[in-house]
């Protein structure tokens, strides 16, 4: 299957496949409660939390267009940090009356992201909802390894459904402590991956006993929960 990087002018089309793709999604569905409005709140939410991405040219697309991989490269992330506030404030505007709810959910991922080793973070990976259960996942996360790998980059990431996380272990992933409960029963799996270097050596891993080990984050429940019961 052809995979590429999708093209800024592309952006619409990246935002209607996340739509499609997150619009029963078990995690952003609380999010976005209201069914009449929900469409449109997640599209405000991806152009907001997905721009970094398409400003650096870190957004893969198949070549059908049926599905889309948005991650975050250290730069992205350390620019993102930056303008946290400016962020939240587009949010609340993009989102309307799911605005606030955004902003917590979004705080809760980054309360629980680890600070360490710099790596990138596999943010979205979204397939059209007609095309679940074929190919296009598995070769959208294919070629991100491949240019982990490439880079000797170590990565993050969270994923809802063990099919997903076992594709992972399967790609060289491993789960983190403290995956995240949330308040509907539904878990998030933390997966941390080191790259395998075209020497055969592996990135260094996160010393289990360093204050910055993805291993020692915290899970911030209180605010997980809060995106629920707002």
């Amino acid at each position: 299957m052809d995979i590429r990087n999708a093209r800024p002018d592309e952006f619409d089309l990246v935002c209607d496949i996340l739509v499609d793709g997150f619009f029963r999604d078990p995690i952003l569905s609380p999010v976005f409660p209201d069914l009449s409005r929900r469409a449109a709140s997640l599209r405000g939410f991806f152009r907001v939390t997905a721009a970094p991405a398409r400003d650096a040219g870190t957004i893969l697309i198949s070549g059908d267009n049926g599905g889309v991989l948005v991650y975050m490269t250290p730069d992205t992330l350390r620019q993102t940090a930056e303008r946290e506030s400016q962020d939240r404030l587009c949010l609340q505007q993009e989102c309307g009356a799911d605005g606030s709810t955004a902003v917590a959910f979004m705080d809760a991922l980054a309360a629980n992201h680890p600070t360490g080793p710099p790596h990138n973070y596999v943010f979205l990976l979204a397939v059209r909802h007609r095309l679940l259960g074929g190919y296009v996942g598995p070769h959208l996360v294919r070629h991100l390894v491949d240019l982990l790998d490439s880079e000797g980059m170590p990565a993050y990431a969270e994923v809802t459904n063990l099919i997903a996380r076992d594709l992972a272990y399967v790609l060289g992933w491993q789960e983190m402590e403290n995956s995240l409960q949330l308040p509907n029963g539904q878990r998030l799996w933390r997966l941390w991956r080191m790259a395998n270097t075209s020497a055969g050596t592996a990135t260094p891993a996160v010393s289990a006993t360093d204050s910055t080990s993805p291993q020692r984050i915290g899970t911030s429940c209180g605010t997980l929960q809060a995106y629920h019961q707002r």
